[in-house]
């Protein structure tokens, strides 16, 4: 009882101090009726204590070159299956699955001297989820490696190469906006015990979501618990009732062409831009995170998989069900991505090319 009053007074403060520096647009005091609840609790707590993911910190991404040239001083995890790490991995690198790894870090949190913490997956998508997941706990020297092993050495480039594609369903994108709905309440989370401190609910909700497989690698057939391939959400999810798409990135990767421009469409009709890039941070609580329906499942796509996957594991510990569609725009319009005419986004594109082909060891 005592816990709901405190959080009552910090969240009446936190409005007051909203409305006093301006922050909080007009229309968004139609939600300050919502009741504090476990998600709101944390979102507080989160945005009081760094706000990583609405921040220039994320999505706390190494490119394989600066990983190269820090192994001195690094400690590197893979999180690959055995039997992958196995047939290839950086030298020095250790083998930690998923569901172990937020036990181990806390485990070797106050016994380590390494600069930073890389996660290394398949493709990066993965290492981006978890990673985000760790940060969010407080892990700030956690990092991933961009692409994951693909962007190692071309041996393990399979999964992102056969995943580079130009949808068949391009028919179905439109340069239409499509409005951000009215703000609406947060999830509801459940805990283990009604009397958990917010550090607590935290700590719990962090080692749930860290235990949820996050499979990277696959571009086809795929719809679980946190990823989707995008041909399986188009043929299964678009016309869902249940279903909400958001591109997860900029105007450059929402539209494409001039807007409205029906001749290059630039997304899935239907689907709803929230900007991930600064300064504007869409996903704070004081912008339009709660225009977020809370009842259905939540559908992002970037620009490569990986920012997407980061939202996933930030938008799953609030208590949205949500999904990321893998590898992004680079497996719904490659071309598009990998045009060198188109600057803005090549950046974010899988240029098999670009592999700089460091050593590997195999045991």
């Amino acid at each position: 009882m005592k816990l709901a009053k405190k959080i009552e007074i910090i969240f009446f403060f936190f409005i007051l101090d909203i409305l006093i520096t301006g922050c909080l647009e007009d229309n968004i005091l139609t939600i300050l009726d919502f009741e504090i609840n476990n998600s709101a609790d944390l979102l507080l707590y989160l945005e009081g204590n760094g706000d990583y993911f609405n921040s220039l910190e994320a999505p706390a991404v190494l490119n394989s070159n600066t990983v190269y040239y820090s192994l001195g001083t690094s400690l590197v995890i893979d999180i690959r299956t055995p039997e992958e790490y196995q047939n290839g991995h950086i030298r020095h690198a250790i083998n930690i699955s998923h569901d172990n790894l937020f036990e181990y870090l806390k485990n070797i949190s106050t016994d380590y001297s390494y600069s930073k913490i890389i996660i290394v997956s398949s493709t990066g998508q993965a290492a981006a989820y978890y990673t985000c997941l760790l940060r969010l706990y407080g892990f700030n020297n956690v990092y991933f490696m961009n692409y994951g092993m693909a962007s190692w050495n071309i041996d393990f480039a399979e999964p992102w190469i056969s995943a580079l594609n130009n949808s068949s369903y391009l028919n179905f994108f439109t340069n239409f906006t499509t409005q951000k709905p009215d703000y609406t309440r947060l999830p509801s989370i459940s805990f283990s015990q009604e009397n958990l401190n917010v550090e607590e609910k935290l700590d719990e909700r962090i080692a749930l979501l860290m235990n949820i497989p996050f499979d990277d690698t696959r571009h086809s057939n795929l719809n679980s618990t946190c990823c989707i391939d995008f041909d399986t959400f188009m043929r299964t999810e678009f016309d869902n009732p249940n279903s909400y798409l958001i591109c997860f990135g900029d105007d450059g990767l929402y539209y494409y062409g001039s807007q409205g421009n029906q001749l290059n469409p630039g997304h899935p009709r239907g689907t709803v831009l929230y900007k991930a890039i600064p300064p504007y941070f869409e996903l704070r609580c004081d912008k339009y995170l709660q225009t977020i329906p809370a009842e259905k499942t939540i559908y992002l796509y970037s620009y490569n998989g990986q920012l997407s996957a980061a939202a996933v594991a930030y938008l799953r510990e609030l208590g949205y069900e949500a999904k990321s569609i893998l590898f992004g725009g680079n497996t719904m319009f490659y071309s598009r991505m990998s045009d060198p005419t188109y600057d803005w986004l090549i950046r974010w594109a899988f240029i098999p090319s670009d592999i700089p082909n460091f050593p590997y060891e195999i045991e």
